[in-house]
């Protein structure tokens, strides 16, 4: 703080140096030597302000690389932590691959060594009985040694080729053979096959007389086999397919799959082998049919017999792909469940050798169900973890596939080393890049701190002068309740300077609070701030020093300086915090600034905050003499102003006038003493001052201060509003008709920027001809009443639509470059149709209710749904609950522009005379629609009817993508327009009838407020319509329920208007005579009920109460002042006639 101190030491001593100097300069350059020290200020300012912007770019520079530096290490980390995962693992996969791979070929190998064993064990048979001397003896131990070697089969035969003639010796010595050694066990009958029985079919019979035989004469297990003993397999056309093979190809052949019967289990097929033996290549060779020999194979005994070298789980099918489709032999798995390593004997006495071991396998072999193999393959592509390789192999004259799948994790990559690297290289790069982020982040708080401290200390400095601010320092009077006694009494004395010379300005806005009660609480804060701020940058550029001076004001914070604003009154000082002799004429200049900027800064937001905003004008009060200004210590310390000087001030402005600036004769004293008589005007006036009386005070002659620049105050009526030059001349509208223009333009783009929203939130491709009902509909009522509709049917909720809407920034949006033209160009037609003579019923009143209606729409909220906005647990309901709770308003875009639309062409082509004036005279608008709301339908279809002409398409085409929306917007346009005809006792006894029930507690209570039921959706809607068409009733007669000037005002326009048509002889009775007891009347059953049904619609918030608060205040207020205000409405009018050499008058007359 002690550096802080000297800073500001400095500054002020270089500030009274600029002060001495400057009582060295004549008047003239008295203003330069007040430029030169606020120079100097903003000088000091600058330069404190540019080593602040430095300092804080140097640190978010600093705070970025970090940022940028930690960012990149996380990201290399995660990149090489990513890389390393990538590659470990898919090394893993390739290696146990790879592994499956091989142990797949080995299951497949094993398995084509088993069948080479199998077509040995055939060979060996053939070759053994070849010659026929080969005894059945023999050919039983020739069984016995294959079987010893593992080899297992159901049979093994050896089949000869017997002629005719040698069948008689063959069938002798069988039947003696089976006779010896299996006597009553197996029946020999000779040879047998299939032959032909009587009923058509084949049995097996006794063989008939054949040239040859291919006859089982040996065949082991005999037992098992007897039934195949002596069985002639020529008969057989299976057999005898596969033998004719054999014998011509001197291959082995091999029958497709059967089931046998002898098979025990009927799940197990075989297969047949037949083996000719080895073709014999001598000159002597035998030509004609041979021997065979054929092996029985069971497939379950060859893939065990495959399994036997299996040190791993895995599992197998095998199928015959000679078939279509494809047959299943056989599958089986292989449960490996234990293996062991065991050291061989290396053959030499009392030695063990060490480089041979025998493992030792525990397994488990089990069989699986019969699959198709497509199935069987789409169920292991479908796994995608599941590893398998497909091969074929050739098993005799077969060819067979063989599916080979693991069956356990044996072949899973072992990855838990990879992962655990690789995480410990994403944390160690993590915790590298959070030390340097959190590093970072202590920065940045601390720099935080660091610019903190220093907003803190400027607005500090801008608060409190330099002085009071070292004293509260040294005291730590910033701190309330500090250094404080048990009585309530600070123990340091109070922080407080006498100023005896200062010049004190209060300023305020004329017409502020009738203004503002016809605008929403954003509106009238963006004029405030706009004004102030602009204020704000003279007071710095002036070197004016702000001031509080109340306990209940409004702070507002900004560099160089505190500001005070009651209400919207505007407080500042000159003369301190640094005392100077010219502080009359800085105030005076000031003071001139302020209201010269307020007609630029309101006709420059007089399109977006609407009409009367330009009429707007400043007052201001200026006194000069001693305060006293200190810190108020408390709960909230201030810098303030007391003293005698404060209050005439103020008084000097609050019975100034609009557009002036009056002086007490303090500070017109200073003025002349200085040198500036010439400022002040001759005219004084007298203004009375609680405690002092009358005071004689000064006007300000602007022109004087300003120069040429004061030409700007007397420019209110020139639009600061830019149109392209055909557009201001197509239809020949003034100044202030073209700014109410863009105001309605500006608010109708809003509205349809959101149309446009939803359009793209919805997804939906549009289609330039979507709207094929536009053509056609060129007239809307067609016939007046036709239209309206005792329920409109809103859109129904779409929650995602709206999520995406919300997401959207209308203001971003790009639209098409004829939309707004069209819509600039449509609202000027619309503006030309309104009768300029109408006191009342003009585009003025329209763009009126059109500003109602849209402060009513920006109001509809719930109010019971604020709290809930802080319960994350209802968050994702809270905009289908407002749906709910505004029946559908909020959410639809088109419903709310059709309702500003009908605002701003309801009273379209209004003649100034009632329906009633019409009806009686028998116009042809009355006698068009039947006599029923002549006016109300005549500009409803004027005003369709433009929107329809095909110049307008491409607006058309961004407002509506189908014919529904069209229909829509067309309903909501006609009810609420008809709506405004209140003086239709049908229309109005509908509209009574439809809001019993709807808003009827019983009706309440029974339907289903969230629509999800057909009743409750029709309930919903029909409150929708009922709201719509009071908000449109009530934004009609708006000026009722406002401030008491703007009902004043309106009132006075609508009497005229009825006034002129009586004096016209529109009217027979006179209205000044039933006009005060009409008031009453209005006020007691059509406008103060209205607002209560606003109330009760329970979706207008705050803006309901305030509708009703004003309308019985303004009751109140014509009921005392209204007769008396009659009288000077007649007497307006009879001066305006005065003026005119006709009857025919324009409506500038009446304002």
């Amino acid at each position: 703080m002690e550096s802080v101190d000297g800073s500001c030491v400095r500054v002020k001593d270089h500030m009274r140096h600029n002060a001495k100097l400057s009582e060295c300069l004549d008047e003239e350059s008295g203003s330069i030597s007040h430029s030169h020290n606020a120079s100097a200020t903003g000088s000091m300012t600058s330069v404190s302000r540019r080593q602040a912007e430095v300092a804080q770019r140097s640190k978010e520079t600093s705070t970025r690389f970090i940022t940028l530096f930690a960012f990149l290490v996380l990201l290399v980390g995660c990149a090489a932590s990513a890389c390393f995962l990538y590659l470990g693992i898919t090394s893993a996969k390739n290696d146990e691959q790879d592994h499956f791979d091989r142990r797949a070929t080995e299951v497949v190998q094993e398995l084509k060594s088993a069948w080479g064993d199998y077509e040995v064990a055939g060979l060996w048979i053939h070759e053994s009985c070849r010659k026929r001397d080969f005894t059945r003896r023999d050919f039983t131990e020739l069984y016995e040694y294959i079987r010893s070697d593992g080899l297992t089969f159901q049979a093994a035969e050896f089949i000869p080729n017997v002629t005719h003639a040698e069948r008689a010796q063959v069938e002798q010595e069988d039947r003696e053979f089976y006779s010896e050694f299996y006597p009553n066990r197996v029946t020999f009958h000779g040879f047998k096959g299939f032959e032909p029985d009587p009923e058509g079919g084949m049995s097996v019979q006794n063989r008939s007389q054949q040239e040859f035989y291919f006859p089982v004469r040996f065949v082991e297990p005999v037992e098992a086999n007897a039934a195949a003993a002596g069985f002639d397999l020529y008969s057989s056309a299976s057999r005898k397919a596969s033998i004719h093979e054999a014998l011509g190809t001197w291959e082995p052949s091999l029958t497709n799959r059967l089931q046998l019967v002898q098979e025990t289990d009927p799940s197990a097929y075989s297969v047949l082998l037949f083996h000719p033996g080895v073709k014999l290549e001598s000159a002597d060779q035998v030509q004609g049919p041979r021997d065979l020999s054929l092996l029985v194979i069971r497939i379950p005994d060859l893939l065990i017999r495959s399994s036997r070298n299996q040190v791993e789980s895995i599992g197998m099918y095998v199928y015959d792909k000679s078939t279509e489709p494809p047959q299943f032999l056989g599958a089986t798995t292989v449960t490996v469940s234990k293996v062991t390593a065991v050291e061989a004997d290396s053959g030499v006495p009392g030695e063990t050798g060490h480089d041979e071991f025998v493992y030792q396998v525990e397994r488990t072999i089990d069989f699986l169900p019969e699959v198709e193999l497509d199935e069987l393959i789409g169920s292991l592509e479908g796994a995608t973890s599941t590893k398998f390789t497909r091969e074929d192999i050739q098993a005799s004259s077969k060819t067979w596939e063989v599916v080979v799948f693991p069956l356990d994790g044996t072949y899973e990559p072992d990855t838990g080393m990879v992962w655990m690297t690789g995480i410990i290289i994403a944390l160690a790069t993590g915790a590298l890049a959070f030390c340097l982020f959190f590093n970072m982040r202590r920065v940045t708080a601390m720099n935080e701190v660091i610019l903190r401290a220093e907003a803190d200390q400027q607005i500090v400095s801008s608060l409190f002068p330099s002085k009071i601010r070292q004293q509260m320092e040294q005291t730590n009077g910033l701190q309330s309740g500090n250094n404080v006694s048990h009585e309530g009494v600070f123990e340091h004395a109070p922080i407080a300077e006498l100023y005896p010379e200062t010049t004190i300005m209060f300023c305020d806005v004329v017409g502020f609070t009738s203004w503002s009660s016809v605008r929403d609480p954003a509106q009238v804060f963006t004029l405030l701030e706009s004004l102030y701020y602009n204020f704000d940058l003279i007071a710095r550029r002036r070197n004016v020093f702000k001031v509080e001076t109340s306990l209940l004001s409004l702070i507002r914070l900004v560099p160089t300086a505190s500001s005070h604003q009651i209400g919207d009154c505007y407080v500042a000082v000159a003369g301190l915090p640094d005392p100077r002799k010219d502080h009359a004429m800085v105030m005076a200049r000031f003071a001139v600034d302020c209201l010269l900027k307020t007609p630029e800064v309101t006709h420059g937001l007089e399109t977006r905050l609407g009409p009367d905003t330009s009429e707007l004008s400043m007052r201001c009060g200026l006194h000069s003499g001693p305060v006293t200004a200190g810190v108020l210590r408390g709960e909230k310390s201030r810098f303030q102003l007391f003293g005698d000087c404060v209050n005439v001030a103020s008084r000097m402005e609050s019975t100034g006038q609009s557009g002036r600036i009056q002086v007490s004769e303090a500070t017109a004293s200073l003025l002349r003493e200085g040198g500036r008589g010439d400022w002040l005007e001759d005219e004084t006036s007298v203004a009375m001052c609680k405690g002092k009386g009358e005071l004689m005070t000064w006007w300000l002659k602007i022109d004087a201060i300003a120069g040429p620049q004061a030409n700007r105050l007397h420019n209110n009526g020139n639009p600061l509003i830019h149109l392209p030059p055909t557009v201001k001349d197509s239809h020949n509208l003034d100044a202030k008709t073209l700014k109410l223009v863009e105001f309605n333009v500006m608010v109708l783009e809003r509205f349809l920027r959101q149309i446009v929203v939803r359009q793209q939130a919805n997804s939906r491709k549009k289609s330039r001809n979507s709207l094929s009902k536009a053509p056609s509909l060129k007239a809307l009522t067609n016939g007046g009443l036709s239209g309206v509709k005792d329920v409109i049917s809103m859109p129904e909720f779409d929650a995602v639509a709206i999520a995406k809407a919300e997401a959207m920034d209308p203001n971003a949006l790009v639209l098409d470059p004829e939309v707004l033209p069209q819509l600039r160009d449509y609202t000027m037609r619309i503006a030309a149709t309104y009768h300029t003579e109408n006191p009342f019923h003009n585009f003025k009143h329209a763009s009126h209710v059109v500003t109602s209606i849209v402060k009513l729409l920006s109001r509809i909220i719930n109010p019971q749904l604020i709290e809930l906005q802080k319960d994350k647990a209802v968050a994702d309901t809270l905009t289908h609950a407002m749906h709910d709770h505004t029946f559908g308003i909020t959410s639809d875009p088109v419903t709310q522009f059709a309702v500003v639309f009908a605002g701003l062409i309801h009273d379209v082509d209004h003649t100034g005379l009632p329906n009633a004036v019409l009806v009686k005279e028998e116009r042809p608008l009355a006698k068009k629609y039947n006599n029923r709301s002549v006016a109300e339908a005549n500009s409803l279809d004027i005003a369709w009817g433009i929107l329809m002409e095909d110049k307008y398409e491409s607006l058309r085409q961004c407002l509506f993508e189908t014919d529904a929306d069209l229909d829509h917007f067309r309903d909501v346009l006609t009810n609420t327009v008809m709506a405004t005809d209140i003086m239709d006792k049908e229309l109005a006894l509908a509209r009574k009838n439809r809001w019993e029930i709807a808003f009827s507690k019983e009706n309440d209570s029974e339907s289903d407020p969230s629509g999800s039921s057909e009743g409750g959706r029709d309930s919903v809607d029909r409150k929708a319509t009922i709201v719509l068409e009071h908000l449109i009733q009530a934004s009609d007669v708006a000026h009722t329920m406002q401030h008491w000037h703007i009902y004043r005002q309106w009132n006075q326009q609508l009497f005229l208007e009825m006034y002129h048509a009586y004096k016209t002889g529109h009217l027979e009775i006179d209205p000044s005579v039933a006009w005060y007891e009409g008031e009453l009347g209005f006020f007691d059953y059509y406008i103060i009920p209205l607002a209560k049904k606003l109330e009760t619609c329970g979706v207008f918030g705050v803006s309901s109460h305030e509708y009703r608060t004003y309308a019985l205040s303004n009751r109140q207020e014509w009921a005392e002042k209204g007769k008396g205000l009659i009288a000077a409405y007649l007497k307006t009018y009879n001066e305006a006639v005065g003026k005119q050499a006709t009857v025919g008058f324009q409506n500038q007359m009446w304002c």
